[in-house]
């Protein structure tokens, strides 16, 4: 393991990066893997060199704000997939019934193979992942959708785009992928609902809407607050996140 990590620092320093503590390098790369670091080399690097003058911390400085991104993402859209879930499965109780809901809704979709009967109707619940619930949504009658929809102001259709994109990035950062300057495969659904979306499947379409979505839920929580600090404390060129050059004012008047 240590001739590994020693020919990977001297990989490093013959690409032309600055190592200035060999034993810190030595220690981030005996637990962060060299694999994992290396999709933030290549955005310093130049004709497979680094460029000049970069040095590991601010390779260390990327990837530190990346990981702190990813936590506030993850505690956004928990709260937003909880917010969810219980619009749909409250609407759907309300209206149908818990039996009608595991005889014709749940079923109907198959998404997990286990014997209902064995489980409480809360178990079940519990079971149901975000991709699920998205797709019973997707499947229910367009009133249904029309009525749940209204909770968070925003058109049914729009509403499941937007849900799908945070949805994805919630996938990204569970599985501790990079996401600074990460291109979000799903497609936003366009519309002029809500001012700011640049539709460049860059990661502040996504901020955008995960304040948005927010707002709704908890007034009072400022996690918009914590994105905008995260990038000033660790001096981040948002150009390369997708943020417009109004990105300040689209983001505190969302």
């Amino acid at each position: 393991m240590e001739n590994f990590v020693y020919k990977k620092i001297d990989l490093l320093k013959n690409k032309g990066l600055v190592i200035k503590d060999f034993r810190k390098v030595k220690i981030f790369l005996n637990n962060i893997n060299y694999y994992q670091l290396k999709e933030y080399f290549l955005f310093f690097e130049q004709n497979n060199k680094f460029k000049k003058g970069v040095i590991f911390e601010d390779i260390l400085n990327i990837y530190f704000f990346d990981r702190k991104l990813r936590l506030l993402f993850l505690d956004a859209i928990e709260r937003i997939e909880k917010s969810f879930k219980a619009q749909v499965f409250n609407y759907l109780f309300s209206k149908y019934g818990e039996e009608y809901f595991i005889e014709n809704i749940y079923k109907r979709n198959q998404f997990i193979n286990i014997k209902i009967n064995k489980f409480l109707i809360s178990d079940v619940v519990d079971f149901i992942t975000f991709g699920e619930v998205l797709e019973i949504f997707k499947n229910l009658k367009k009133i249904d959708k029309i009525n749940i929809s209204r909770y968070y102001n925003i058109y049914w259709i729009y509403l499941y785009s937007y849900l799908h994109n945070l949805r994805e990035v919630r996938n990204i950062c569970a599985h501790f992928s990079r996401l600074w300057n990460r291109k979000i495969t799903k497609n936003l659904k366009r519309s002029d609902f809500i001012e700011g979306l640049t539709y460049n499947k860059k990661i502040f379409d996504s901020i955008l809407l995960c304040n948005i979505f927010l707002k709704n839920i908890d007034s009072e929580y400022r996690w918009i607050y914590k994105i905008i600090n995260l990038i000033e404390k660790y001096k981040i060129n948002v150009n390369m996140m997708g943020f417009p050059y109004n990105w300040r004012d689209v983001l505190y008047n969302s």
